[in-house]
């Protein structure tokens, strides 16, 4: 059963010129015109929409409260269940694309609790709020004409458009796809012509999996594993970007932190600290980097690759608090990219963001000032800033 929820969102006007421009675009691609004027009856711009999409947490968010947040007992029992009930079906599609069953069950309950959180906007109404905003007008323009051709096709269980729905940002189904992610990867099982990706676990399972194939999933090796690193570590190599075969990393010293015993067919390796030198070290091998292309953040390719393991009776997350610890603010990243730019050592928007260009500066600050060049902001580094700042505070 499909519910359609009605927006109680306030609105505002749009520009007119853009919305005809976008018609003829639309046409020009092979939509009908009265394709296109039924999706866009009544269509307005949601300032809700806008507000999530700019809006900053106060707080950055450790990788362990994420992890925390997202994968808790509840859902995790709820993946192992799923997994017994479907197990012919994780194998068929396992057979087909070489995908396993665990990576599509973590895909599944992270992107929308197993199908119960899968949006409630009007996926035309929420990108054409993202297009008209300017922010990323090219990739939501892509993104709703994308939805138009869906909806032309009829490749989705809906007839009104109005009860296409997504998240705020345009993301729909079980896996969140995309539009564009859907009309290149979407798989029809049952040959109906239509891809039911909120109710037809077949479909949600394959089309998934054709996506993680097709980006290049590699079925002899994991996505990663927590690490031990040895006293004589060098941190400045824990960067995404420095990538290694593991027998290398090996030979520095680093260990399995839990039970599972490092692939044996020697892949590239990079090794991660989503927390700097207080938190856990990962070691990550290549379908970890093709989880980045599904969503690109550190924090979620690790939560799906934990997920997924503990799905199969791997142990979670080994780590304890250090006493000393206490997570940077996004106000305080701000001072230091700040003082990074100050002294000419970033070249990027201040934004509050640990970038590779800002972990790289910090690493610089860190090497002179003889701190652990981990390049990431602690009370120590942002001790030094605050002192040695001359206009970031004024």
């Amino acid at each position: 059963m499909f519910f359609i929820v009605k927006s109680s969102y306030a609105q505002k006007p749009y520009d007119q010129n853009w919305l005809d421009n976008f018609r003829t675009e639309a046409i020009a691609a092979g939509i009908k015109p009265e394709t296109f004027d039924k999706a866009f009856d009544g269509i307005n711009i949601l300032p809700k929409v806008i507000n999530l999409d700019q809006q900053q947490p106060e707080f950055l968010q450790t990788f362990v409260e994420y992890y925390g947040v997202r994968v808790n007992q509840k859902l995790l029992d709820q993946a192992k269940n799923l997994r017994i009930q479907n197990k012919r079906l994780l194998k068929d599609v396992y057979q087909r694309y070489k995908v396993p069953g665990q990576y599509l069950l973590a895909f599944w309950g992270l992107e929308s609790n197993f199908s119960k959180i899968t949006g409630n906007f009007s996926i035309i109404q929420a990108l054409f709020t993202l297009a008209v905003d300017g922010r990323r007008e090219k990739f939501f323009k892509q993104q709703l004409l994308a939805s138009l051709k869906i909806l032309e096709r009829g490749l989705i269980p809906f007839i009104e458009p109005k009860s296409f729905k997504s998240s705020w940002a345009g993301a729909f189904g079980a896996m969140q796809f995309m539009p564009t992610t859907f009309l290149e990867y979407a798989v029809d099982t049952n040959n109906d012509q239509k891809v039911d990706l909120w109710n037809n676990t077949e479909e949600i399972f394959a089309s998934a999996a054709n996506y993680l194939q097709k980006m290049g999933w590699d079925k002899n090796t994991t996505w990663g594993q927590q690490v031990v690193l040895p006293p004589t570590f060098l941190y400045q190599e824990a960067e995404i970007n420095n990538i290694k075969p593991l027998n290398q990393w090996i030979k520095q010293g680093i260990k399995p932190a839990t039970g599972k015993a490092f692939p044996s067919n020697n892949p590239n390796t990079a090794i991660i600290l989503p927390m700097g030198k207080y938190g856990p070290a990962f070691a990550v091998y290549p379908n970890f980097f093709l989880i980045l292309k599904w969503n690109n953040s550190i924090s979620y390719a690790l939560s799906v690759g934990l997920f997924a393991d503990q799905i199969i009776g791997y142990q979670g997350i080994v780590w304890k608090k250090p006493d000393d610890y206490r997570p940077i603010t996004i106000k305080e990243i701000y001072l230091i990219q700040c003082y990074l730019k100050e002294k000419g050592l970033l070249v990027d928007q201040v934004d509050g963001r640990l970038g590779l260009q800002t972990r790289s500066a910090i690493r610089r600050i860190q090497h002179e000032q003889h701190f652990i060049a981990d390049g990431f902001p602690d009370q120590k580094l942002l001790a030094y800033v605050e002192q040695n700042q001359e206009t970031c505070n004024k």
